[in-house]
């Protein structure tokens, strides 16, 4: 009978990971398109790089901000819940993303934006925590991290391709999708089974939240409770994030800086995204099976060398190739620090960890395009700025070493030490 209810589980939980994962599919595909656009519209309203820079940098400044509140409301009202109103704000964009026709109503817009993109994510990577097997935590996360990838990849593709004679077509486009996703979302969202049993109405979590938890407070102290490990995951997390960012801010003007055509400019930022797609589940679960710090330590090591040659390439065979690794690198580190994370944080309140653990991906892509500017401007050459970023990932490595020993004393149930 035990047998039964433990198989009857383990295909619910299955069934959930598989929802979850086709909602974040479909909703990186209408995030793809829609941030496709956004530098598009951003310059109808000023032709001011720095200003469209500024705008675009809005939706991730908000996502920051609704981070941990989003994961400590997810902890007292329920996964579903909080996925349902982020579910229902992406229906509200796709309304309003034709409407939008002055620069103070984009700002507005790009508000809302930032507001949707955690009321989803939280959610969504808390339950994958909640339901993934212990030993399967990485590829549980390889397979999430892979959907996200490929919608990103798919979305600016299907809008890229249906906006060639005007931006007001990319725009209906996305605002179709956007409403057909939500409403997508809501359907799969209804029949889930919420993994937080004891669940407060709405209206009580939300005081609960503002009064007892003081919206930050409680997800930074859950968080503390992870100690030296869970500091190393951010340090990874934002190193990774600033480095994705670094890419997609300097690859548009590396490309054309070498002076290659916009077709191979973005077939080299397609090597960028293709192994995240496709080396998810093998990297998580070849992480799980040797050692998530192994796999950890062989990523970092694959992305930096990459990243380094990719700097100094002047060949396309060269910088295809430095790229592929580069990222398939990143699909290895990506989904070990998920597993990581997703072990240490047993028994704990997973939505406040996943809270922080978001917040500090956002600011890893508000600091990204910044910081890739300032190193391609102090050293006047676009190609240093990437090589700069592959030795800082390299360097990381002492901090991975470091964490070993602690995450060897957790796996054998020892005291950590500080």
């Amino acid at each position: 009978m035990d047998s039964n209810h433990n198989l009857l589980d383990s295909l619910k939980e299955r069934k959930t990971f598989v929802s979850i994962c086709v909602v974040a599919l479909f909703y990186a595909t209408g995030a793809g398109a829609l941030w496709f656009l956004l530098p598009v519209m951003a310059e109808e309203f000023t032709k001011d790089i720095t200003v469209v820079g500024i705008l675009l940098s809005i939706p991730y400044v908000i996502s920051t901000i609704v981070a941990i509140p989003s994961g400590e409301l997810s902890d007292r009202v329920g996964r579903k819940t909080v996925g349902i109103i982020g579910l229902l704000i992406v229906i509200l964009i796709g309304v309003i993303v034709p409407l939008v026709s002055s620069l103070p109503q984009f700002i507005l817009f790009a508000i809302v934006l930032g507001l949707s993109v955690q009321l989803i994510n939280a959610p969504a990577r808390a339950f994958v925590m909640d339901i993934a097997p212990q030993k399967m935590t990485s590829e549980y996360f390889g397979i999430f991290i892979s959907s996200i990838n490929l919608g990103l990849a798919i979305g600016p593709m299907m809008v890229g391709f249906l906006m060639r004679d005007s931006l007001s077509i990319g725009i209906t486009t996305v605002s179709y999708m956007y409403i057909l996703i939500g409403l997508i979302g809501l359907f799969i969202f209804s029949t889930l089974n919420d993994t937080i049993k004891e669940r407060e109405p709405l209206s009580d979590g939300i005081k609960n939240m503002l009064r007892t938890d003081k919206v930050f407070r409680r997800g930074i102290r859950q968080y503390r409770e992870l100690k030296n490990l869970g500091m190393l995951v951010l340090v990874l997390t934002i190193l990774f994030t600033i480095t994705d960012g670094v890419v997609w801010t300097l690859e548009p003007l590396y490309y054309q800086y070498l002076k290659l055509s916009s077709s191979m400019g973005s077939l080299i930022l397609a090597m960028f995204i293709l192994p995240l797609i496709v080396l998810g589940l093998p990297a998580g679960r070849l992480a799980d099976k040797y050692g998530k710090l192994k796999a950890l330590v062989f990523g970092v090591v694959l992305s930096g060398i990459s990243l380094i040659l990719f700097g100094f390439s002047h060949t396309t065979l060269t910088l295809l190739l430095s790229a592929f690794f580069t990222s398939a690198g990143l699909a290895f580190a990506w989904a070990s620090v998920s597993g990581l994370i997703t072990d240490i944080s047993v028994n704990k309140d997973r939505g406040c960890i996943t809270g922080v653990w978001n917040m500090f991906m956002d600011i890893g892509y508000v600091i990204g395009p910044f910081l890739g500017g300032m190193i391609a401007g102090y050293f006047h050459n676009i190609g240093n700025a990437f090589s700069t970023m592959g030795l800082i990932l390299l360097f990381s490595i002492i901090l991975i070493i470091s964490g070993s020993r602690r995450y060897e004393q957790y796996l054998h149930g020892l005291p950590e030490c500080n």
